[in-house]
């Protein structure tokens, strides 16, 4: 099966997928969070204004690590790596914790089960723009990337190491492993695992973030 990115055009707005489920992924998180601070009678507003300090930090720290890994444009469209969104959200949730003076270790434990649900919706928008997709495989939910963030073609895959058979045509696009919805299936797995044991009172503070 063939997956082409969702973009379009709302005015001289260029919309994508992944920004989308981006955006749905930090909504996603900032709900959640705002329903366990009003389970447990604290100021809802906290939520978002930890949500504003992941979206700063997450997005800056995502695209920095990406240009540092390829050496590509700060400005160019797409092109973020997980692991930098992490550690700059982190980064900008701790800010404003301190900045409201809230234990770290009580936003740690708020933010647990919301970071697997966020994390679940983001890998959709991967998936929507062709982006993080898995080595080549004939298996019947096997998908091919031909406008991908790159296009699943033999020569990019051999570009990220991956054994191509001799005598393929670089130009060929080849069927790979859907891996981020097999990530999205994981931490959806794990949020609904985590959310009815946020109640537990024999857990101490922090370790739904530990979890």
């Amino acid at each position: 099966m063939n997956v082409y990115p969702l973009e379009f055009r709302l005015g001289p707005l260029h919309v994508t997928g992944f920004g989308l489920m981006m955006m749905m992924a930090f909504l996603v998180a900032g709900w959640l969070s705002g329903l366990e601070l009003r389970r447990r009678g604290l100021n809802e507003t906290y939520a978002s204004d930890c949500l504003m300090g992941a979206v700063i930090g997450g997005i800056v720290g995502a695209k920095l690590w990406y240009v540092a890994l390829t050496g590509s444009s700060p400005f160019s469209t797409g092109g973020f790596v997980w692991y930098g969104g992490f550690l700059g959200g982190v980064v900008g949730v701790l800010l404003v914790g301190m900045a409201k003076k809230v234990p770290v270790r009580w936003t740690m434990h708020m933010v647990g089960p919301a970071l697997a649900a966020g994390y679940a919706v983001g890998r959709v928008g991967c998936f929507l723009v062709g982006d993080d997709y898995g080595r080549p495989t004939d298996l019947p939910w096997a998908v091919r990337f031909p406008e991908g963030m790159p296009p699943s073609t033999a020569e990019n895959l051999q570009g990220f190491s991956v054994s191509i058979p001799e005598g393929t045509n670089p130009a060929t696009v080849l069927a790979v492993h859907p891996t981020q919805l097999y990530e999205v299936v994981i931490m959806l797995a794990v949020f609904a695992w985590m959310w009815p044991r946020r109640t537990r009172a024999d857990w101490g503070t922090g370790t739904m973030f530990a979890l």
